[in-house]
Parts: C-alpha cells; structure tokens; sequence
C-alpha cells in the first residue's frame, strides 16, 4: 500500500468516534489495539525480513495475552504463512517466535484450565464457546449470564452489524462499507495482493470470532483499525485514478471534497460523543 495508504489510514482512524472511545472506556480495547496493530506490524516486517520473526512472536503473545479477542489473529497469520511465506516453516526463528507467543500467553491458558477445574467453566468471553459451560458461568457471574443464553450465530450476527454501524456518523458509515465492497470486488476479480489478503482475512476473521462469542458494543473497537484499511485504501486509489485519468482532475477535486466531508462529520461526531460536555 505504500507510505500514503498508511497516511490515509492513520488519518481516518483519528477521526473514527469508535476508536478514541475505546481509549476513553475503562476495558483493555484500547490496549489491545495496540499490540494487536504492533504484531500486524512485526508481521510485516518479518516478510521482509525473517530476523524479525522473534520480535513477531513476542507482540502476537502480549496481544493474546492483553484480551482474548486477539486470538483471531492466529488464523489471520496462519493463511497468510501458508499462502505466501511457507519457507518460514523451515526457519528456526519461525519456530523460536511461537515458542514465545506460547510462553508469554501460558499465563492464562494456565488460569483459564485452573478455573475450568475448580469452577467448571473458562474466562468470560470464552464461556460463550461452550455452551455446557454457562450454568457454571452463571452461577460465578449472574449479571454477565442472567438468564438462558443459547448460542445464536443469526442474532449475533445482527448485534454486530447494528453495534458496528451505530458506532460512526452515518457519512463514515457510508464511507467504511463502500472500502469493504471496493475490497470485496478486487478479490472476486482475482486481487491476491498481500495487503487485500491481510484485510480481508483480518475483517472475516473478526466477524467469524465475535459471532461465536459476543459481540456487544465493548468488544468491538478491535474491528476499526480493519475497517478503515479498505477505506483508505479505496480513498488513495480512487483520488490517484482520477487525477491520472486525463480531464479527470475536476473528478478528482469533487471526490476529494467530498471525502474532507465525511472526515469533518466524523471529526464533529467523534468531539460530540467523546469529548464534548454534557
């Protein structure tokens, strides 16, 4: 994506309400962001680089091991590997790298079988999981679990989507939706670049996981930083398009206009939800 799809990208994330209120709340979504971002990061360096695999390993362990919503990241990892640097497989630092996600995670892989043994269930999040296990889950946390809770992949499905698009102003909505259906028609045109794969993967993903779990509002500021990347991305191209297509610089203009609109609306909603006082 280069230097301006970065830019782009960190630029609409500044503005995304959801995201600074997930820095504000009281939960870890903020700082799981960060790890979650910083292993991403690593990840990347690593394909250019193996010596960086280590560095890669130790920042997918601290994500896991900040909030368990970052363990979608393992199949993320795990397609990509597989379909663009299988040698890794063959490289000690490869293996040395999960060696110190497992480490740095065995904390609460450890907790989580403790609490199993002695109170019949898993942490929180992953008691939705297993469903024989929320009798004990509601017994330790009646409020959490208060009353018959079967799994239900269609509601939670539809509790994503409204939470996801209440969470912006409707222009950044807009805006999010369109980058995923940019996303979407690249890749049924036969689009296997890295980066189309990382976001695709990262969004279905996330979408898979919470539709197991839960996806209450609290949960869902790790979607962000994966939503804005195809936005971004449609952003850079189509402004880059249009400004090299001859006559097309008018095109250009109105679209680029257009799209400091969606930013200020955003930039005004995030100051209203956030930061404004009441």
């Amino acid at each position: 994506g280069g230097e301006r799809l970065g830019l782009a990208a960190a630029a609409l994330l500044s503005v995304a309400a959801f995201f600074t209120w997930s820095s504000r709340i009281g939960y870890l979504e903020g700082v799981v962001q960060l790890f979650v971002l910083l292993a991403a990061w690593l990840f990347l360096k690593a394909k250019d680089n193996p010596r960086w695999l280590p560095w890669w390993g130790i920042g997918l362990g601290l994500a896991v091991v900040t909030k368990y919503s970052a363990l979608f990241l393992v199949p993320v990892f795990s397609f990509l590997i597989m379909r663009h640097v299988r040698p890794w497989l063959r490289l000690r630092q490869f293996w040395l790298a999960v060696a110190l996600a497992g480490i740095i995670v065995s904390p609460v892989v450890y907790y989580n079988w403790q609490v199993w043994r002695s109170r019949g269930h898993l942490d929180v999040q992953l008691s939705t999981l297993l469903p024989s296990s929320l009798p004990a889950a509601r017994r330790d946390w009646p409020i959490l679990f208060d009353g018959p809770r079967p799994r239900n992949l269609a509601g939670n499905l539809r509790d994503l989507t409204v939470n996801l698009t209440h969470a912006f102003s409707w222009p950044f909505v807009t805006l999010l939706a369109f980058g995923l259906l940019a996303l979407g028609l690249r890749l049924i045109r036969g689009s296997r670049t890295f980066g189309d794969l990382l976001a695709a993967a990262a969004f279905a993903s996330l979408v898979a996981f919470f539709t197991l779990t839960s996806a209450q509002s609290r949960y869902l500021p790790i979607f962000v930083p994966w939503l804005v990347l195809p936005a971004a991305q449609l952003a850079v191209s189509g402004l880059t398009v249009e400004w090299r297509r001859g006559g097309g610089h008018w095109a250009a203009g109105a679209a680029g206009v257009l799209l400091v609109a969606v930013v200020g609306v955003e930039s005004l909603y995030n100051w209203n939800t956030n930061h404004a006082r009441t």
